[in-house]
């Protein structure tokens, strides 16, 4: 009986959570986007973590350095090539 009543409250907070994810998502896009003065700034930005040392090693066999761009290989597949700097309207809260 325990386990029924948790599974209707977990699914009463569901589409909270999910809103509340994507709000803050949001958010923080817009936050970061301001901050740098560019809304393509997870795939322009040459620090932070698009080029932390956790995404790169040395290539133990050609002694090579490598990043992972995995974030932007993948999103470039799925989506295409960034838009235009320009393109990107702010929204001021």
């Amino acid at each position: 009986m325990l386990y029924f009543a948790n599974m209707k409250i977990a699914q009463a907070f569901h589409p909270l959570l999910s809103s509340f994810e994507v709000i803050l998502r949001n958010q923080l896009h817009y936050a970061l986007a301001r901050h740098f003065s560019d809304g393509n700034w997870i795939i322009n930005q040459k620090s932070g973590f698009m080029v932390a040392s956790s995404l790169t090693y040395t290539n133990k066999r050609t002694k090579k350095k490598v990043t992972n761009d995995y974030i932007l290989k993948d999103f470039v597949q799925n989506v295409g090539d960034p838009p235009a700097e320009e393109n990107f309207n702010f929204i001021n809260l």
